[in-house]
């Protein structure tokens, strides 16, 4: 399971299943590679930069058909929240972007100074949080511009978020 989330500039999308197109920022991009795919991506861009997080998650199954799908996100966006973009197929609904893996990508833009309280969806599920944009300080731990942190044996946690603060956080089984 591939996601794909632009920052800044756009990525070119191509691939064997016959999708070419461009992924800009506010969009992600998820692909199963599963039975084989092949594809490629490169900045759409000769002069402006491309950054992106593209994340491989291993399936829970074996052989799955080969798939694409792209978002727009805004709408899935809650103010001031994490927000689920990407979720286990099984919990998926229409609008969301799903994997074959019990995981769930988190996308959270912050405008104010906020303690944020934030569950776990199961019982032996970690988090790995990283933090995009500004500053949040969760563990005793802050985390500034691309500073990250995994936590395990935890159902909760406690975030105190800086205002202008970008978060992308992923549960996963462990």
């Amino acid at each position: 399971e591939i996601v794909t989330i632009p920052l800044s500039g756009g990525v070119l999308h191509e691939d064997s299943m016959g999708h070419k197109g461009t992924v800009m920022p506010g969009e992600v991009q998820v692909m199963s590679a599963g039975a084989g795919v092949t594809h490629s991506e490169f900045n759409a861009s000769s002069t402006e930069p491309l950054k992106l997080f593209q994340i491989w998650v291993f399936p829970d199954r074996q052989n799955v058909s080969p798939r694409y799908d792209q978002k727009t996100i805004a709408s899935l966006l809650q103010k001031n929240e994490l927000s689920p973009v990407v979720v286990p197929r099984d919990s998926a609904k229409e609008d969301q972007l799903w994997i074959h893996q019990n995981a769930y990508f988190y996308w959270g833009e912050f405008d104010t100074d906020l303690n944020y309280s934030f569950s776990l969806s199961a019982p032996g599920q970690g988090l790995y949080l990283m933090v995009v944009e500004g500053s949040a300080t969760l563990a005793d731990q802050t985390l500034n511009v691309r500073d990250a942190l995994g936590l395990w044996d935890c159902e909760a946690i406690e975030i105190s978020i800086k205002a202008n603060t970008k978060i992308l956080a992923l549960e996963v089984p462990l």
